[in-house]
């Protein structure tokens, strides 16, 4: 039992006190200077590291728990620093917290702007209903699967801003591309290898999930970031940014393990969806474009009246 807990002790450790462990990122000489940034307004310069900075921790509470779990088998100064540091990590993520929500603060309350541009489209076209949407490509660094290569992947963006029969609503449209296979040409695949030893090769295609979502302006700020990582827990086989040839070969491996038919993307993305309070209605639409079929796959979902549609 001693050597049970001991090395768990040594994994908890090793991720919260070693070099290049998620602590050490978000030290709190950096993380001030970041929440300085931010406090004076230069937010588009430290939002990508406050945001790491506050999704790092996760793990490091992790850590922390197991680390408390056999304090009483295992004691010293392995166990104060690593408590210390996560604590310490949990302070500055609060204060981090704390910058975030001021600045939106401050973003928000330029959107009396945007409505007062909505505002005066009305009026000078005698219009009773309106709409203004601005579209953008919103740059992401992510790692690459395999090679510990790293690049930007853009995703496209839409906000927008409607008011219809007296009623204003703040929609948000993010695209999320990945790759599907077909659960059915897998099996076929296999079974053609298994019984004729004839080697096959399932069709996978490029995907398309317009994510379509209604802000609740009552509940907390809903960031791209958190869509976009919605989108990548519902299917994790994201079209890649850096490929060596060892991330080719991880990501025929990620859609050999995530094989998966229009209908099952559709809803994988509205579970995650339902699952967070800030989004209000919501459609998703799934495009498979068909390596095998002449026809594009379409599946579409919908919650709520705001996208909803006769036919």
């Amino acid at each position: 039992m001693r050597m049970k807990a001991t090395a768990k002790l040594a994994v908890a450790a090793s991720l919260l006190t070693l070099g290049g462990c998620s602590v050490t990122q978000i030290d709190s000489g950096p993380l001030e200077s970041q929440i300085a940034q931010a406090k004076a307004g230069d937010f588009g310069t430290c939002y990508t590291q406050l945001h790491a900075a506050a999704n790092s921790l996760d793990d490091a509470e992790a850590g922390l728990a197991s680390v408390k779990a056999v304090k009483g088998v295992y004691a010293g100064p392995m166990y104060d620093k690593a408590v210390a540091a996560v604590e310490a990590a949990m302070k500055s993520r609060a204060a981090a917290d704390r910058a975030c929500n001021a600045r939106t603060a401050a973003l928000e309350a330029q959107m009396p702007g945007i409505e007062a541009a909505l505002d005066d489209y009305k009026t000078d076209l005698e219009s009773f209903d309106a709409r203004i949407q601005m579209r953008f490509s919103f740059p992401m660094r992510v790692d690459s699967l395999r090679s510990g290569l790293s690049g930007y992947q853009y995703y496209d963006i839409a906000l927008e801003l409607i008011e219809q029969d007296g009623v204003r609503r703040k929609i948000m449209h993010l695209d999320y591309v990945y790759s599907s296979t077909c659960p059915c040409s897998l099996e076929l695949s296999e079974h053609a290898r298994a019984t004729r030893g004839q080697l096959a090769t399932p069709h996978s295609q490029r995907s398309v999930a317009r994510i379509s979502i209604e802000l609740d302006c009552d509940a907390q700020c809903l960031w791209f970031e958190d869509l976009i990582d919605a989108c990548r827990r519902a299917v994790p086989t994201e079209t890649q940014v850096m490929v060596k040839r060892e991330d080719e070969q991880a990501f025929a491996e990620l859609n050999a393990a995530n094989p998966i038919f229009v209908e099952d993307a559709a809803r994988l993305f509205c579970e995650q969806l339902q699952g967070d309070h800030r989004v209000g209605d919501f459609r998703v639409i799934a495009s498979h474009q068909e390596s095998l079929h002449s026809h594009d796959a379409v599946s579409i979902l919908t919650r709520g009246e705001t996208f909803s549609q006769t036919s």
